[in-house]
C-alpha cells in the first residue's frame, strides 16, 4: 500500500512536473506567437512611413512637379530669353558673317595672287616668244653617253617657223640697208618698166614724175610759208591784246586813283563843315547861356529876357536841324561819289572784257586775216576815246557837289542874335575854346546823336547848369 501511495505520489509529481513543462511550452510558444506577432507589427508601423515616404515620393515624381515649375519659370522670363535669343542669334549671325567675310577675303587674295602669278608667267613668256621670234635659226643639242669620261654630241639646226623678219629687222637691221634695198627694188622696177614701154615711153615717164615732185615740193612750201604767216601774223595780234589790256588796266587804276582822291576830298570837305557847323552851334548856345545869365541879374527885363532865351533856343534848334541837314546831304556826296567809282570800275571791267572777247575772236579767226585785225583795233580805239571822255566827265561831276558846298561854310545862320558885350566874350572864352576843342573831336559821330546832345543841353534847367558850370 506504501509502495502504491509512493507510486501515486510519483505519478502525480511527474504528471505535475510533465504539465509544467507542457505550461511552460505552452507558454513560451505563446509568448514567441505573440512577440512574433509584436515584432511583426513594430516593423509594419515602422516601415509604413518608409513605404508612404517612397509612395508619395513616386506619386510626386510621376507628376513631374520640377517641369511644370521650370515650364512656369520659363513662361515668366519669355521676354528676356527672347531678347537673349535675339542677342545670340545677331551674335552668331556677326560670327558667320565675319567667317565668310574673311573666307571670300582670302579666296579674293589667292584670286589676286593666282592671277598676278598667271599675268608673270604669261609676261615672262610673252619675253621669251619675242626673244625667239627674231631668231632666225633654232638648235638642236642632244648628248648620249659613250662612256664614263666621253660622250656624242648632235647639233641640228633648221629654220624658225615663227621667225618675225620685221620684228628682227627692226632690232638689228641698219638704216642703210633698208635705204638700199628699196633703191635696188626701184632700179629693178625701173628696168623692167624701161624694157617694157621703150626708152621714149620711159623717159617721158621720168618727166612726169620728176614734175611731180616739184609740183609737191613747191605746195609744201607754199604751205610752211603760210604757216609762217599765220604764225606771225597770230603772235602780233596776241602782243596787240597784251598792249590793249595793260592800256585798260592803267585806265582802270588811274580811274582808281581818282575815285579815291575825290572820296578823300568829299571826306575832308564834308569833317571840316561839320566842324564850323558844330562850332557855329556851340557859340550860339554859349551866346544863348550869357544871354540868360544876363536876363538873370536884371530882374526888370526878366520877360524880355525869357523871350530872347526862347528866340535863342529856336535858332539853336534850327541850327541843330541845319547841321544835320548838312551831314545827310555829305552823306549823300559820299554815296554818289562811291557810285560814281562803281561806274569806272565797272567800265573798266567792261574794257577788259571787250578786249578779252576781241583776244578769243582774234584766235579763233583764221591766218591771213589782217584786214579783219585792223577793223578791230579801230573798234578797240573808238571804245577807248568815249572811256578816256568819261573820265574827266566824272570827275567834274564828282568836284560840282564841292564847289557847290564851299560856300555854306562862309553863310550865316538866319536870326542869330548879335555878339555878346565883351565882359561876357571874356568871361566864356576860355571856356568856348575848351569846348570847341572837346566837341571838335565828335565831328564823325552821326548827326542823330550830335542833335540829342544838343536837345539835352537846351533843356537842362539853367540852375544846374550855373551850379555844374556847364556853359558850353
Amino acid at each position: 500500500a506504501a509502495a502504491m501511495e509512493i507510486q501515486r505520489i510519483m505519478r502525480g509529481v511527474m504528471r505535475f512536473r510533465k504539465f509544467k513543462r507542457a505550461l511552460q511550452t505552452a507558454r513560451d510558444f505563446s509568448n514567441m506567437v505573440v512577440g512574433a506577432a509584436a515584432a511583426d507589427m513594430l516593423a509594419r508601423r515602422e516601415a509604413a512611413p518608409h513605404i508612404q515616404r517612397h509612395f508619395r515620393g513616386w506619386t510626386i515624381r510621376k507628376q513631374n512637379l520640377i517641369q511644370k515649375k521650370y515650364a512656369a519659370w520659363v513662361e515668366s522670363k519669355i521676354e528676356q530669353i527672347g531678347i537673349a535669343q535675339n542677342y545670340m542669334r545677331r551674335f552668331v549671325m556677326q560670327k558667320d558673317l565675319y567667317e565668310f567675310c574673311h573666307a571670300c577675303k582670302l579666296r579674293d587674295a589667292a584670286t589676286l595672287v593666282q592671277s598676278r602669278w598667271r599675268g608673270v608667267l604669261a609676261r615672262r613668256h610673252a619675253t621669251h616668244l619675242a626673244e625667239e621670234a627674231v631668231w632666225p635659226l633654232k638648235g638642236w643639242f642632244e648628248y648620249t653617253g659613250m662612256g664614263r669620261d666621253c660622250a656624242q654630241m648632235t647639233i641640228k639646226f633648221f629654220p624658225n617657223p615663227g621667225f618675225d623678219a620685221y620684228r628682227r629687222f627692226r632690232q638689228h637691221g641698219k638704216q642703210q640697208t633698208l635705204l638700199d634695198r628699196l633703191k635696188d627694188m626701184q632700179s629693178e622696177i625701173d628696168c623692167c618698166l624701161k624694157a617694157y614701154l621703150g626708152p621714149e615711153e620711159f623717159a617721158a615717164l621720168e618727166a612726169e614724175r620728176a614734175a611731180e615732185e616739184a609740183a609737191k615740193l613747191a605746195a609744201d612750201e607754199g604751205a610752211m610759208e603760210e604757216r609762217e604767216g599765220a604764225a606771225m601774223a597770230a603772235a602780233e595780234e596776241a602782243s596787240w591784246a597784251v598792249e590793249n589790256v595793260v592800256r585798260e588796266e592803267e585806265a582802270a587804276a588811274a580811274a582808281a586813283a581818282a575815285a579815291e582822291e575825290a572820296e578823300r576830298m568829299a571826306a575832308e570837305e564834308e569833317e571840316a563843315a561839320n566842324r564850323a557847323k558844330v562850332s557855329e552851334a556851340l557859340a550860339n548856345f554859349s551866346e544863348a547861356v550869357a544871354e540868360a545869365e544876363r536876363a538873370q541879374e536884371e530882374p526888370e527885363g526878366a520877360q524880355e529876357a525869357q523871350e530872347d532865351r526862347d528866340a535863342q533856343e529856336d535858332d539853336t534848334a534850327q541850327a541843330a536841324d541845319e547841321l544835320v541837314r548838312a551831314a545827310e546831304e555829305a552823306a549823300a556826296e559820299a554815296a554818289r561819289a562811291a557810285e560814281a567809282a562803281e561806274e569806272v570800275a565797272t567800265a573798266a571791267d567792261d574794257g577788259k572784257t571787250d578786249v578779252h572777247e576781241e583776244e578769243e575772236q582774234a584766235q579763233d579767226q583764221p591766218a591771213g586775216g589782217g584786214d579783219d585785225g585792223d577793223e578791230d583795233k579801230a573798234k578797240a580805239a573808238e571804245t577807248e576815246e568815249p572811256a578816256q571822255t568819261q573820265e574827266p566827265a566824272k570827275a567834274e561831276e564828282l568836284e560840282e557837289p564841292k564847289e557847290q558846298e564851299e560856300p555854306k561854310e562862309h553863310e550865316e545862320e538866319p536870326g542869330l542874335p548879335p555878339p555878346p558885350q565883351e565882359e561876357a566874350t571874356e568871361q566864356l572864352a576860355e571856356a568856348n575854346a575848351e569846348a570847341v576843342e572837346d566837341d571838335t573831336a565828335d565831328v564823325t559821330r552821326p548827326p542823330d546823336e550830335i542833335q540829342m546832345d544838343l536837345t539835352a543841353r537846351r533843356d537842362k534847367p539853367e540852375e544846374e547848369m550855373a551850379a555844374t558850370g556847364d556853359t558850353e
